[in-house]
């Protein structure tokens, strides 16, 4: 089971990192430069920075725990509490409609 969680945790540092540099580089951004106003697009820059910085973060973490997954038990596991919550949260503000709400 440890070898499994180690080699999950190096897969998710390695797309932790490749997410981190889509966000920092802007390159979700390059479709809506054209479309988008200039303010817009420095809002989304500046959201796009403070991702990657965290999602940075959770490579190092992730390279980190891997290291020694008894040790780090505690966070493990609160962590996976915590991708639930996130996970759930996810799902319900997905499920709005937002065409609808910003069709006008």
């Amino acid at each position: 089971m440890e070898r499994y969680l180690r080699i999950l945790l190096i897969f998710g540092g390695g797309y932790f990192i490749f997410d981190g540099l889509l966000h920092l580089f802007d390159i979700k951004l390059v479709s809506t430069s054209m479309i988008w106003p200039e303010s817009a697009i420095a809002y989304g820059s500046l959201i796009n920075r403070i991702y990657a910085s965290f999602v940075f973060l959770a490579a190092i973490f992730s390279f980190i725990i891997q290291k020694d997954l008894r040790k780090y038990k505690v966070l493990v596991i609160s962590s996976a509490v915590w991708a639930l919550f996130h996970g759930v949260l996810l799902f319900l503000v997905g499920a709005q409609d937002y065409q609808q709400i910003f069709k006008d």
